[in-house]
């Protein structure tokens, strides 16, 4: 039968499990099978002998559930992750449009923008966050801060706003980086989904 430690003295060595048949048997340490010292809430697997448990085997305990869930990453994690690494690669490939007077049409790129090392180590850091599965707080100030600095960079080095007010698009590369930023920062305050 399966069942959970209710509760567990060192001092006695005894302790009791609700089986999954709702009823409590008793146990004394001297049935208990496993490296590991009994602790309440660890899932065990044990024989009935009238009002006792027989022969316990630990299943599994909660440090072994949070190890299983921090290792498993969400899809929303993986997202992230994606999006962080597709800015990445697209910064310094992606020309964006200077508009600075009589020099139209200077091909430029996020890296070239004195923020544009920022921009790439806080991406960097977001990818980081998302894979190591970090606190929901630091990942959507991370991808507020990427937002802002990309968002500026984009404002300084290009005329992709003043042309979106137009509803011209004229630079693509610039649009996409732009869309990209927005969809990180959506993911990193989407509400994780539990598996």
């Amino acid at each position: 039968m399966k069942g959970k430690i209710l509760d567990y003295s060192i001092q006695e060595s005894k302790g009791i499990i609700s089986g999954d048949d709702g009823q409590r048997y008793s146990f004394e340490n001297r049935e208990w099978k496993s490296s590991e010292l009994p602790k309440v809430n660890q899932v065990v697997d044990f024989e009935v002998d009238e009002k006792n448990a027989k022969g316990i085997y630990l299943l599994q305990t909660d440090s072994i559930l949070k190890q299983k869930k921090s290792a498993t990453i969400s899809m929303e994690n993986k997202i992230g992750i994606g999006i962080c690494l597709l800015l990445i690669i697209l910064y310094p490939i992606i020309d964006i449009m200077a508009w600075w007077g009589w020099y139209y049409d200077i091909k430029r790129s996020i890296l070239s923008h004195s923020l544009g090392l920022f921009a790439l180590l806080a991406t960097l850091t977001s990818a980081y966050l998302f894979f190591s599965n970090a606190s929901k707080s630091f990942i959507e100030l991370n991808t507020v801060f990427v937002g802002l600095l990309v968002t500026y960079i984009l404002y300084d080095h290009s005329s992709l706003f003043e042309n979106l007010l137009r509803l011209k698009i004229t630079n693509i590369g610039a649009l996409t980086i732009f869309i990209l930023v927005i969809c990180l920062i959506v993911i990193g305050f989407k509400e994780k989904k539990n598996e």
